[in-house]
């Protein structure tokens, strides 16, 4: 399950992971904007072949979205495997100009969500090989005019520790990736004057997870990975 894949990150993920060697049956997109989602199924299922791709509208940003979520994913009849936490949210602005309900709402999209999607998960049966929280280089290092976004990277990479320490008795991997400048929309939200061209793409980001979760990928894992 990916959230945020209808775009970007999300959607490239979904795509690698949809190839015909891709170890995964099912493949749940999560997001927002319906209309996105159906045409990211569209682009994900002509390479899924024989795999089901499925869509689940969620917004992130709204208290309690969890509920419904995993109420769709029961009535699926599906049993996550794995969970890639990549829905993201920013406001920039100067630091006098944050409000708090920008800051509700980076913090819950960016960092209360990815803790409540893994426990709900956890909770109710799902037994996880995996755990991607996509966190970013602004959170290992704060840039002027995004310290809600900074903020919220910071704190999912180290909730990603925590988890990595608890879950590990019972075989879940918790993986961390910060992705440095990468040209998806969110980018274009934070630095709206960049050739999107001259950067990183989101298939490369998509590529390098899919080594990390690979066998030949182990030896990186426990650790946070920066993509550049």
């Amino acid at each position: 399950m990916i959230t945020g894949a209808s775009r970007g990150i999300g959607l490239a993920i979904a795509q690698a992971f949809s190839q015909p060697d891709s170890e995964f049956d099912n493949i749940v997109l999560v997001a927002r904007d319906g209309k996105r989602l159906d045409e990211a199924k569209q682009e994900v299922a002509r390479i899924a072949g024989n795999k089901a791709v499925h869509t689940i509208v969620s917004d992130l940003g709204q208290p309690g979205f969890q509920n419904a979520l995993f109420e769709t994913v029961d009535a699926l009849g599906l049993k996550l495997t794995s969970i890639i936490n990549n829905a993201g949210f920013t406001a920039p602005c100067s630091y006098n100009d944050i409000t708090e309900e920008d800051l509700d709402m980076t913090l819950q999209v960016n960092v209360k969500a990815p803790i409540l999607i893994v426990r709900d998960a956890r909770r109710r049966g799902h037994k996880l090989d995996y755990i991607v929280n996509i966190s970013s280089t602004a959170g290992m290092n704060g840039r002027p005019n995004w310290t809600t976004y900074s903020a919220s990277k910071a704190a999912i990479l180290a909730a990603s520790e925590s988890m990595q320490e608890e879950f590990a008795p019972e075989g879940t991997e918790v993986l961390r990736i910060s992705p440095g400048r990468c040209a998806t929309d969110l980018r274009k939200t934070l630095a709206p004057d960049e050739d999107p061209t001259t950067i990183m793409q989101p298939s490369a980001v998509a590529d390098g997870l899919r080594f990390m979760m690979s066998d030949q990928g182990k030896i990186i894992r426990h650790q946070n990975v920066v993509f550049r």
